[in-house]
């Protein structure tokens, strides 16, 4: 149990669930999503072959460049209170005769849905062609109406691009913990030695439990937080269905209503039109994997 708690949760202050892509399940790292428009030879998976650090990276190939672009990627939404924030996003990438890969930053207002800001790591720092790992960075200021930000590892074009070690953290909690860390040292060479630990040390050992039992809470509450966060992207992905299927059976509907002999025209062609319903950006569009091609 602690190892697979080890394995998922990010380390701290990185907002990040498994932002090594070490936890899988079968070829899909926890907690992240693919998103790859369907095509021959475009497919995504998990690569224990090539990685920066750990024992998996983050893989998107697309063997022909498509006519209309989709940004094929994988994605993990964050879903905590990032108003006004700073954030700091950070990783590396590896490409193969690539177009362009780069790690992406959108925030979310929910209702209406739209993006209220984005940046991507690929003005500062390009990635593309054949480069061996490089470690992007990037800034980016959270608005007031964000409701939720998504991190997205994209390749645009063709080629192959491998991600691994991502990280998103706010940089004024991550200075204050730096500056916390920094400042303990001192404040223990002004202690005392603790002389009536030698005449105790029994003390000692149930410091070192307390300690273990602190450990294991907080594993736990970051566990929860993960599942409290896998539950609401599940709801919206259903909630994303459902909308779909509704719009599907209005649409037969309609078309079984025409009149006999009557054309069967598009809503749209015979001056009817329905409403466009915003993909949620935590539903793939489908999850082509390599297996799926001979």
């Amino acid at each position: 149990m602690s190892l697979c708690l080890m394995a998922v949760v990010a380390a701290s202050g990185n907002l990040l669930v498994n932002p090594g892509f070490e936890a899988v399940i079968g070829n899909i790292p926890v907690r992240w999503d693919l998103f790859v428009m369907a095509q021959e030879g475009s497919y995504g998976e998990a690569d224990e072959n090539v990685h920066n650090e750990g024992r998996r990276s983050v893989k998107l190939h697309n063997e022909t460049a498509y006519e209309k672009e989709p940004a094929n990627n994988w994605s993990q939404s964050i879903t905590t209170n990032l108003r006004n924030k700073e954030l700091r996003v950070k990783g590396w990438i590896k490409t193969e005769a690539a177009t362009e890969a780069a790690l992406w930053l959108q925030c979310f207002q929910r209702s209406p849905l739209r993006i209220l800001a984005f940046n991507s790591t690929g003005n500062p720092t390009p990635v593309y062609g054949d480069t061996d790992w490089t470690e992007v960075e990037m800034q980016v200021p959270v608005p007031n109406e964000t409701d939720f930000v998504m991190l997205r590892c994209v390749l645009l074009g063709e080629g192959t691009a491998w991600f691994d070690g991502v990280s998103v953290e706010d940089v004024l909690q991550t200075k204050a913990g730096s500056i916390f860390e920094t400042a303990k040292p001192a404040e223990k060479a002004q202690m005392p030695a603790p002389a009536a630990r030698a005449e105790h040390p029994a003390s000692a050992k149930e410091d070192a439990s307390l300690e273990e039992l602190r450990a294991s809470r907080q594993a736990l509450t970051e566990a929860n937080r993960t599942l409290r966060e896998l539950n609401t992207s599940l709801l919206a992905q259903i909630s994303a269905l459902q909308a779909e299927v509704q719009r599907l059976r209005d649409e037969i509907q309609a078309m079984r209503l025409q009149e006999p002999g009557e054309s069967r025209q598009t809503p749209r062609a015979s001056g009817h039109s329905w409403p466009e319903l915003p993909v949620p950006p935590l539903v793939p569009y489908t999850g082509q994997m390599k297996e799926d091609y001979p």
